[in-house]
């Protein structure tokens, strides 16, 4: 295949993609400069731009490979025989596997009802009685909630509808085979908004209960915590087999104590609620969400929310009032509670913890007088604008200490609220993610708006797209400003993870997988050590984008070959011992997915004519 240089490539690219492009502008500590859209794959019917296909969450394998998990919306939604089935799976979870290398969609697996009672469209979009959440294991099994199918799928004839309110943690293996975990979800878990695989195979899910969890032994926040006719947050952890329930716990009381009780109002999505969820190494669960003042601050841990419920217009209209986070040991107990929050409501809706401890958090808030830390409120200042007579809702990002303890930053994010509590109440929760990279900064995608586009796009972006709904945007790790910024076509991200190479896949609500790259040109190169003198030997390394291990790249000096070598981790590496004079070295990848034939800019070593190396 004849070399290209790096931006012929993004040109080439762009006439692919163009649909469905990313604005790029300068942005990691690295040095890479640029995000690169690798690969976009539309899941679903061709139905899916009118938002009948949902997709709600994403996670990323060991190989690179995304899954993505949804709501089967379309007829004839591609991977699904529709031939097969009355309803074809309609309002049913699936699960997609999607190749890293050529984009093809492995498979579609069907598993049960996303919602209670499917033709209850309140209850699809507000989700009371809704389940999302998608979790990977290891060895690249999916994890993801469901209610009963009344049959199983394919089946000739019948419906494919939900058979009881009964919910169940299914797995999906690798090659999107289909198993029902033993073990039904206690009865007083209304929705289940997050799920997660421990280290030891050990499963979690997250999200509301009402009165009656049958709590474990032990258990910080038991039965008797929440009154009838009241919700709460919890969090309960089954075996690997999903057989046994190791622990069970509530986050807070609600109804009793004098707490106000959580759930009056019949929207779902303000109930209060566990949002997101995580495990480190060592088995611990990290939890954020929305609760009410029942769930108080652990002594010593960042308490920077009101004690007392948020009031709008009515009791009858209420929404859980603040954002918190709380960590869990291996067995249940409750380590520390935080609780973030201002003069409005707050929801935390995605979480991530970095090797050294530190907890990261994304979410939405209506508060003026939100908590900014670390230089952040610099970077996005509240701007006001006037929604229904009531403050607008937008994102905030906040890092934590690895003790809760100390809020290192916290400031406001251009992101769309909805839903929050009253302002563009259009349904949907337009979550917002946060993913540390690898040199502290963190990256964060969702849902912007024109009014919420107070920063503009890099004027250095590959893509722009002015009025695209989608959000990517990187944070300084002092959080001191923003170093990226951009928008996505489509409308707007639901889900996002990060792979071992920094890539980053989400997906929008209409079913579209997108894997961006942080990598400045399709083929990298970087020299160490410079400078350059005669006789030293240098190392050189190729950064390829999306590569996922396959494929090797060719380093030519001054044109001529001098080694080919497999990229291994995203990385090709050689060494060479450069003659006097200006060489020019270049790297070409060959091999699987898009970047196939590529080549890097070329390097110009300017090696010492004279002189002794030091």
């Amino acid at each position: 295949m004849r070399k290209r240089s790096a931006w012929a490539a993004v040109r080439a690219w762009r006439a692919i993609a163009a649909a469905a492009a990313c604005a790029c502008a300068p942005a990691l500590a690295s040095g890479d400069g640029l995000f690169l859209l690798a690969r976009t794959v539309a899941l679903g019917g061709p139905h899916a731009v009118l938002r009948i296909d949902r997709a709600t969450d994403v996670a990323v394998d060991a190989d690179g490979s995304v899954r993505v998990a949804g709501v089967v919306g379309s007829h004839d939604f591609a991977g699904i025989d529709s031939a097969r089935v009355t309803n074809a799976g309609i309002d049913m979870r699936f699960v997609a596997r999607v190749e890293p290398r050529s984009g093809d969609v492995a498979f579609v697996t069907v598993v049960g009802a996303a919602n209670a009672d499917p033709s209850d469209t309140r209850q699809a979009t507000l989700g009371r009685d809704g389940v999302t959440g998608l979790a990977l294991d290891a060895a690249g099994n999916s994890y993801l909630v469901a209610y009963d199918a009344s049959v199983a799928y394919p089946v000739a004839g019948g419906d494919y509808l939900p058979a009881s309110a009964r919910k169940h943690v299914y797995r999906v293996d690798a090659a999107g085979v289909a198993t029902r975990l033993p073990a039904e979800l206690d009865p007083a878990i209304r929705r289940v908004a997050a799920i997660a695989v421990a280290g030891d195979g050990s499963i979690l899910v997250t999200g509301s209960a009402a009165a009656g969890l049958a709590t474990s032994a032990g258990a910080p926040f038991h039965t008797a915590s929440v009154a009838p006719g009241c919700i709460a947050p919890f969090v309960l952890k089954f075996d690997p087999a999903g057989a046994a329930v190791r622990y069970a716990t509530y986050l807070g009381v609600a109804g009793t104590a004098g707490q106000r009780c959580g759930g009056e109002n019949d929207s779902g999505v303000h109930d209060p609620t566990g949002f997101a969820l995580r495990v480190d190494a060592a088995g611990n669960a990290y939890v954020t969400g929305q609760a009410e003042p029942g769930l108080a601050a652990t002594p010593g841990a960042v308490d920077a929310a009101p004690t007392e419920p948020i009031v709008h217009l009515s009791p009858a209209f209420q929404s859980a009032s603040h954002a918190f986070v709380a960590k869990l040991d291996p067995a249940g107990a409750l380590l520390w509670a935080a609780r973030l929050g201002g003069n409005d409501h707050d929801r935390g809706t995605s979480i991530a913890v970095d090797a050294a401890g530190f907890v990261y958090v994304g979410g939405k808030t209506a508060s003026t007088s939100f908590p900014q830390a670390g230089g952040f409120g610099a970077a996005y200042p509240w701007t006001s604008r006037v929604c229904l007579n009531a403050t607008p809702e937008v994102g905030f990002v906040a890092k934590l200490a690895p003790d809760g303890r100390t809020l290192v930053l916290s400031g406001y994010v251009p992101a769309h609220g909805r839903q929050l509590d009253r302002c563009a109440n259009d349904g949907e929760l337009a979550p917002l993610h946060v993913m540390p990279d690898a040199f502290g900064d963190i990256v964060v995608a969702g849902v912007t708006s024109i009014v919420e586009r107070h920063i503009a796009a890099d004027p250095a972006a590959l893509e722009p797209v002015p009025d695209g709904s989608g959000l990517l945007l990187v944070v300084a790790a002092g959080g001191e400003r923003i170093r990226y910024v951009s928008t996505l076509a489509g409308s707007g991200v639901s889900g996002a993870a990060r792979d071992r190479w920094g890539n980053v896949a989400t997906v929008d609500r209409t079913a579209v997988v997108r894997i961006v790259s942080p990598h400045a040109t399709p083929v990298a190169l970087d020299v160490t050590p410079p400078p350059l003198c005669a006789g030293r030997t240098v190392e050189v390394a190729a950064r390829v984008a999306a590569s996922y291990d396959d494929g090797a790249v060719t380093f030519a000096v001054d044109g001529a070959p001098v080694a080919t070598v497999s990229v291994q981790d995203g990385v090709a590496r050689t060494a060479i011992t450069p003659t006097t004079g200006v060489r020019r070295v270049t790297g070409t990848y060959a091999g699987a997915g898009i970047f196939a034939g590529y080549a890097s800019a070329t390097s110009y070593l300017a090696v010492n004519q004279a002189g002794s190396c030091p």
